[in-house]
């Protein structure tokens, strides 16, 4: 408001001041064709409107000195208040930015904390596969050896069965032994003698004989 008020108090001023000058001209002209007294009034006249006029003209440079000084600050205040928010926002964003980037350098501090924890669990769970895999294999190696040793003494049973078969006579007939004295001799690991065996008299033929030779280990026989 200020600003709209002082040009026109201005411009009134600098009317007055035209106005003042082209009267003091006119009676200055007037008062030239005169009479002396009239042509020294209109020189009064004149330096009388001169000075009104420096007077208007400085009191108006005045007003200008003042508007622009009051402009001027007007404008420090404007820039002032706009750096200062201009500092203010800036301090803000400043923060803003360092609070983020805080928040982003904690979650990747974690982060690598969380990736180097996978790594160290992923070289465990690696030495357990491998460990694994080592104890399957040698247990797979164990199976296999077991499963040969098995066929071999499926093998070998086979083939004594086999021989068993064999050895077993076609028509094997059991001699009984007549008295309970032969067969506590037999269990002591002895060969009954030929009065255990036949007590009652019956002598033994060829066909006993060959019979009892083949009921009897040889290693027996021999040490009868």
């Amino acid at each position: 408001m200020a600003s709209h008020a002082l040009p026109r108090s201005m411009s009134r001023e600098r009317r007055t001041s035209l106005v003042l000058m082209i009267v003091v001209t006119l009676v200055g002209l007037a008062c030239a064709f005169g009479p002396i007294w009239m042509v020294r009034a209109g020189l009064l006249a004149s330096i009388l409107g001169a000075a009104a006029s420096v007077w208007f003209a400085f009191r108006e440079i005045s007003r200008l000195e003042v508007l622009h000084r009051s402009e001027l600050k007007t404008a420090r205040d404007a820039a002032a208040r706009a750096a200062n928010a201009h500092h203010v926002e800036s301090m803000n964003l400043i923060e803003t930015f360092t609070t983020r980037s805080k928040a982003h350098a904690e979650q990747l501090a974690g982060l690598r904390a969380e990736l180097s924890a996978r790594k160290t669990e992923l070289s465990s769970l690696r030495g357990n596969l491998v460990s694994a895999r080592a104890e399957s294999d040698r247990r797979g190696s164990r199976i296999t050896e077991l499963q040969a040793e098995l066929a071999q003494r499926t093998a070998e049973l086979a083939t004594l069965e086999q021989q068993l078969a064999d050895l077993a006579p076609a028509e094997a007939e059991v001699v009984t032994l007549p008295r309970r004295t032969a067969a506590h001799t037999v269990m002591n690991g002895s060969v009954p003698t030929a009065a255990e065996l036949w007590s009652d008299g019956n002598h033994p033929t060829v066909v006993d004989l060959t019979q009892l030779k083949l009921n009897f280990p040889d290693h027996q026989l021999k040490e009868a």
